[in-house]
């Protein structure tokens, strides 16, 4: 298999099991993604700062600009797969 076609298949796998899981993760989600509800679901549940101050921190200031929505995370990290990807392919151009 050359190189070309060794990650093309990893490509494709990769991104289809990433839609896959995205998509099995939102269907799941205990609200519909949108206007405020991951903010209202994420105060329900927020670890304890005491116990987990990292978790608890992270949490706050993701939330805190009131601009977070679940949905932009599959472009984000499709963005970061694909990415990954270029650099690959470029490097094999380069071999």
């Amino acid at each position: 298999m050359s190189p070309t076609t060794a990650l093309a298949t990893h490509a494709f796998s990769t991104i289809d099991a990433f839609v896959y899981g995205f998509a099995l993760t939102e269907a799941g989600l205990p609200f519909t993604p949108g206007e405020g509800a991951e903010a209202a679901f994420a105060s329900r549940v927020a670890p304890d700062p005491e116990e987990y101050p990292y978790l608890a921190r992270s949490l706050l200031e993701l939330l805190e600009g009131g601009d977070y929505a679940f949905e932009d995370e599959f472009r984000n990290g499709l963005e970061l797969i694909l990415d990954g990807l270029a650099q690959r392919l470029n490097r094999s151009a380069e071999s």
